[in-house]
């Protein structure tokens, strides 16, 4: 059953989808909130940096709790994965379905109850996406960046180079598959804004339908391999 899912987890449909959702929900926060991101945490600590060098204070927690929320997602999916492993239980869909839940739990008190200050926002969306950082990073045995694209892109990048220097078309498949998640996370933005144009803060609904989608797949996957054993 557990190699069963290794061959789901890392097939390049759900990376894609993910890819999708990182794009689809650092759009929405940089239009919602201050044109900050919730995928990449660089980004805060270099402004965490200039707020200090410009004697700034006041805003440093403004950037340092988002960081902090990440570094609580990524410890959140470390424990709850150990423990389900320790007792023989899937913790990879279990997560996604964990993320799926706090999605829909955020939006929804947005929109209908609580007007969250930004960085209360971006932290637990930052929060979020660590949970899918850390339980996708591989796909058809590559390593990638599932929250954000500046390793996909230079994967891409390296293995174009490594292509036309040893003609080895492994390189050049490696490279499709990284382009695919690049592209992938373009359309995830582009979607996001256009969807606020016309739903505004509802758009973020969009996320939990990309995650559910990632849900359905692993069922249907997860049927086929056992109807063919």
């Amino acid at each position: 059953m557990t190699s069963n899912l290794k061959i789901i987890k890392e097939k390049l449909r759900i990376a894609a989808l993910l890819a999708i959702n990182a794009g689809f929900i650092d759009a929405y926060t940089f239009f919602h909130y201050d044109a900050r991101f919730a995928g990449a945490q660089t980004g805060n600590l270099v402004q965490a940096g200039i707020a200090i060098a410009q004697g700034k204070w006041g805003l440093l927690g403004d950037f340092l709790l988002p960081i902090f929320f990440f570094m609580l997602g990524i410890i959140f999916r470390t424990v709850v994965s150990y423990f389900r492993i320790k007792h023989g239980r899937r913790a990879t869909t279990y997560l996604l379905w964990v993320q799926m839940i706090f999605i829909l739990i955020f939006v929804t008190l947005y929109i209908f109850f609580f007007d969250f200050k930004p960085t209360v926002a971006i932290s637990a969306l930052s929060f979020i996406m660590a949970i899918q950082m850390n339980n996708f990073s591989v796909t058809r045995g590559l390593s990638y960046g599932s929250i954000f694209s500046t390793a996909n892109m230079r994967s891409f990048a390296q293995n174009i180079a490594q292509f036309f220097l040893t003609k080895d078309k492994e390189k050049l498949k490696n490279s499709s598959v990284y382009l695919i998640l690049v592209v992938s996370f373009f359309v995830g933005s582009t979607v996001s804004t256009l969807s606020q144009r016309f739903i505004g803060e509802w758009t973020l609904y969009g996320s939990a339908i990309l995650l559910s989608l990632v849900l359905v797949i692993f069922h249907f996957e997860l049927e086929n391999l056992k109807s063919e054993l």
